[in-house]
């Protein structure tokens, strides 16, 4: 493998030769001379697991955390609620960010026992986000 600096999206310069396969990042471009060279490179790169939020947001729903929620609605903050509700929906659609949850699930006046933390940190890492509490 060839390695050469990526400057503003471009290689630095470009090696002589013939290559099996050419690939970048931000930082730089890398030209593989066999399939087996590049095979080993992709085989090396971290595995990233799409969020879940069909399976978070019905989990959550499902939860101690909302059944407490309903529970208690005179005295959580129903502004934060109702945005935690909305941002589950919105992570469906793609339009959401996982740390706007645990910020609002933090927002919510509501103290977590140890069990109720576990319950929904398996929640958050059974959807494969990497937020805890």
């Amino acid at each position: 493998m060839i390695t050469i600096k990526n400057i503003n999206g471009k290689p630095e310069n470009i090696p002589e030769g013939k290559f099996y396969a050419v690939t970048n990042d931000n930082e730089n471009y890398y030209y593989f001379e066999t399939k087996a060279e590049h095979e080993e490179y992709k085989n090396s790169l971290p595995v990233v697991l799409e969020l879940n939020w069909k399976g978070l947001k019905t989990s959550l729903f499902y939860s101690t955390l909302f059944q407490r929620a309903v529970l208690e609605y005179e005295t959580i903050n129903h502004t934060i609620f109702s945005a935690l509700t909305t941002t589950l929906s919105d992570g469906v659609n793609g339009n959401a960010k996982e740390q706007t949850v645990l910020s609002l699930i933090n927002k919510l006046n509501m103290t977590f026992s140890e069990a109720e933390k576990a319950e929904l940190n398996g929640y958050f890492e059974t959807n494969n986000f990497t937020i805890r509490l």
